[in-house]
């Protein structure tokens, strides 16, 4: 049995550059208080957000922040048909999370995303047998490219692993010319900067590769040693800071850039590492979007730790 995404199979060629350059939130995945998936609140997420914030480089879906373990592969095939029929713009990339724990279900679930019509697949590192190595992951990210319709983002997040993807597996996996990017959320600005200088190193047949910023913590630090931008949880409450904080890196404005980095950390942190999902969706609920629920086990947020979300975030709320 194979899910299929039927009407929506052509894939939107993009250069590949344009791919792994700018701002993308991880958006959430959106369910009911009985853990059923709204996919009219997330498509009215999507449309919000790209419609108020243009300049965003476009969406990651099914992302950590889209609870992508806890949802079926007909679910990630509805999620994913709903999202691509609400991004409008065709200059807006939309990039799947399509991460699985075998090679062989990695491979499923981004043929599915390539029928879907996306432009990318971040593929997270698998991570149940912590004994894999170096070798195992250079061979599952090549199996899954050398089959792959669209091109490949690799995606390291230790937090949520438990497993590193190291710099040398990146460097060799970096060579392959359907593997375009890494989104790195280790918060290792050597490791990004490194990467960031091989990436230079590339021949014309090895294409390109880009690094990106896995958390809106330290976007600032992590672009100031080359990276291309940044998927993070913060684009979704806050796009326009994050937006502006590239920009002003981008100006040149480096004193600006890091006044605004510093006022960012503490409130990244609270929707990230701090209250997780959960916190993320409290945040989305307060900043006029719909953030629903989070899907059992994960469990919404204690009145207190609500409260303190509020406060944190109340210099930005809209005046009632």
């Amino acid at each position: 049995f194979r899910v299929s995404c039927g009407s929506l199979s052509s894939t939107r060629l993009k250069d590949h550059h344009k791919i792994t350059k700018g701002i993308f939130p991880p958006i959430p995945t959106i369910f009911d208080q009985h853990g059923r998936l709204n996919q009219d609140q997330i498509a009215e997420n999507v449309e919000q957000l790209l419609n108020e914030n243009p300049n965003l480089s476009g969406l990651v879906v099914l992302g950590s922040n889209g609870e992508y373990p806890f949802l079926s592969m007909e679910e990630k095939k509805t999620i994913w048909k709903t999202v691509r029929r609400s991004v409008k713009n065709p200059n807006h990339v939309i990039i799947a999370g399509s991460g699985a724990n075998s090679t062989a279900e990695t491979i499923e679930t981004t043929q599915l995303a390539a029928d879907c019509g996306f432009d990318a697949a971040m593929v997270v590192t698998p991570y149940y047998y912590k004994s894999m190595g170096d070798l195992a992951f250079e061979k599952h990210y090549t199996e899954v490219a050398d089959t792959s319709k669209i091109p490949i983002i690799l995606y390291n997040v230790p937090m949520f692993t438990s497993v590193e993807l190291s710099t040398p597996v990146i460097e060799k996996l970096a060579r392959h010319r359907n593997i375009i990017g890494l989104k790195e959320s280790s918060g290792d600005i050597v490791k990004i900067g490194s990467l960031v200088q091989m990436s230079r190193s590339l021949q014309p047949d090895e294409g390109t590769f880009g690094v990106m910023a896995g958390s809106g913590s330290y976007l600032f630090p992590a672009m100031a040693v080359g990276a291309t931008g940044g998927v993070m949880a913060l684009a979704n409450i806050l796009p326009k800071e994050c937006l502006r904080l590239a920009q002003l890196f981008s100006d040149g404005d480096f004193k600006a850039a890091q006044e605004l980095q510093l006022s960012l950390i503490q409130i990244n942190h609270a929707v990230t590492k701090g209250y997780g999902i959960p916190g993320l969706k409290q945040a989305m609920n307060l900043l006029g979007f719909h953030g629903g629920h989070p899907r059992s086990p994960l469990l919404p947020l204690s009145p207190s730790d609500a409260d303190k979300l509020h406060a944190l975030l109340a210099p930005f709320l809209n005046p009632k």
